[in-house]
């Protein structure tokens, strides 16, 4: 009787792990099914978000969905390396039917607190490096805020689009499991807005990006106790 009842236990399981697995991948063909079309339309950053890309705000992203923020990632370019230094501010765009889940993930999964920016180090004229930005409120009160999560930046082909560069952000290159999986680009959309996208192999890799957007101004480089 014990033993009939762990095999049923075990089948209960089974089933479980098998309608979790089916689920997730739905999310994901669904997910992906809502970029639209993988290539440029060849529409100009003013003629999707309505406005001139110099006055464009996070809100006029929000406002195009899924698809839309794709096509606007398409159009754009990315920023020229050293351009990219200091401590930016950074939020998730929340489109799509994984934008939730990505939200949460972000916010308390991907790091030590919530996740409130980046930074970015041109080293020399190739690559540079950099690291997130976490907030996080003890017992107490106070807040702290965590530098971590570091990654190597470099300008190359888009692996989304495959067409034309972008600023991309390797964490490989300093973190091992899941975190060693994801990858970001870059590109700019006016001098105080970037929109990134970030995927990981986990999940779809470049065919299931999930948005986010870079603010400026920076502020001052601050670096990590990580690094050497």
């Amino acid at each position: 009787m014990n033993m009939k009842r762990v095999i049923h236990s075990i089948n209960r399981l089974l089933v479980i792990v098998i309608v979790f697995a089916l689920v997730a991948a739905l999310l994901l063909i669904i997910n992906i099914a809502q970029n639209g079309p993988s290539v440029w339309n060849q529409e100009k950053m003013e003629d999707i978000l309505g406005v001139p890309a110099q006055d464009a705000t996070v809100a006029d992203i929000r406002k195009l969905g899924k698809s839309g923020v794709m096509q606007l990632f398409l159009a754009a370019t990315a920023p020229p390396l050293k351009s990219m230094a200091g401590e930016y501010r950074a939020r998730v765009i929340k489109v799509g039917i994984l934008g939730l889940p990505f939200e949460y993930s972000t916010r308390y999964l991907f790091g030590p607190g919530r996740w409130t920016g980046k930074a970015f180090y041109p080293s020399n004229t190739e690559e540079g490096r950099g690291y997130n930005l976490f907030s996080a409120t003890g017992k107490d009160g106070q807040k702290t805020v965590y530098r971590t999560r570091r990654m190597k930046t470099y300008i190359a082909i888009s692996n989304i689009d495959k067409n034309k560069d972008s600023f991309h952000l390797d964490y490989s290159a300093y973190n091992r499991g899941p975190i060693g999986t994801l990858h970001g680009e870059i590109r700019k959309i006016n001098d105080d807005i970037y929109l990134g996208m970030e995927y990981s192999s986990l999940a779809g890799g470049a065919l299931n990006p999930l948005p986010f957007v870079v603010l400026g101004p920076s502020t001052g480089w601050v670096g990590t106790s990580e690094e050497e």
